[in-house]
């Protein structure tokens, strides 16, 4: 499980890294307008219904900016190689909000996987949708790398692992600057995790074998029809 932690300066440069991933830099974004608009804006889901409509455009584009900053600088390939991703255009990585909105919502699946304890489905859920989306042959290979950490970080977000914090400023580097520079729990920001209810597993076991069920079934290869017999043959 990734957990992704977002921190601050009091130069209210953000800074936004995933542990235990590969090293990222940080995308400098602004203090109050990211923290309050993710705050207000984003909401972990009432249920785990497809037919939750409560991401706005907003909300969307804030979590994308996000997900662009969580971004590796580089990519282990199969076979050893490496992919530099050139982060300077985010243009470049960027999917339309309907789809960055899929994304989300798939997350959103995930999150009620691992807070009712079930991994595998979490995993299969994770699995189909980046199966599902590198089959469609439309995204990038920058896109879909997007894809990857826009999942990533709102699974992080909706579980409530996500954290706020403040950054020691430059030039403190001792380990008692950088605990005074630090807020207490009280003081960052922690989303709320949502609880399990039976119900909720009942919904999310049923959406995420839906799910699942439906991108196998779209790579699932269209069977040849059978020629007729030729009236007549001997």
């Amino acid at each position: 499980m990734k957990v992704c932690l977002v921190q601050w300066s009091t130069g209210a440069a953000l800074m936004l890294a995933v542990l235990a991933a590969l090293p990222a830099k940080a995308a400098e974004q602004t203090e109050t307008m990211v923290s309050e608009e993710l705050n207000s804006r984003t909401k972990a889901p009432a249920s785990s219904s497809e037919d939750n409509d409560g991401l706005s455009d907003s909300a969307v584009r804030v979590m994308s900016s996000y997900a662009i900053s969580i971004l590796p600088d580089s990519v282990a390939m199969p076979g050893g190689a490496t992919v530099q991703l050139d982060k300077r255009d985010p243009k470049k990585f960027f999917i339309p909000l309907d789809d960055a909105r899929m994304v989300i919502r798939a997350a959103m699946r995930s999150t009620y996987a691992q807070v009712c304890d079930l991994p595998d489905l979490e995993q299969q859920n994770y699995v189909a949708l980046m199966e599902g989306e590198q089959n469609r042959n439309v995204w990038s290979f920058e896109q879909l790398q997007f894809i990857d950490a826009l999942y990533s970080f709102s699974v992080s977000y909706f579980t409530g692992t996500l954290k706020f914090e403040e950054k020691a400023p430059a030039g403190e580097g001792s380990g008692d600057a950088a605990a005074k520079a630090s807020p207490s729990e009280d003081e960052g920001f922690k989303p709320k995790r949502p609880s399990c209810t039976a119900e909720k597993k009942q919904n999310v076991i049923e959406a995420i074998n839906q799910f699942v069920t439906s991108v196998r079934a779209a790579q699932a290869p269209v069977a040849e029809p059978i020629a007729p017999e030729t009236a007549g043959a001997n």
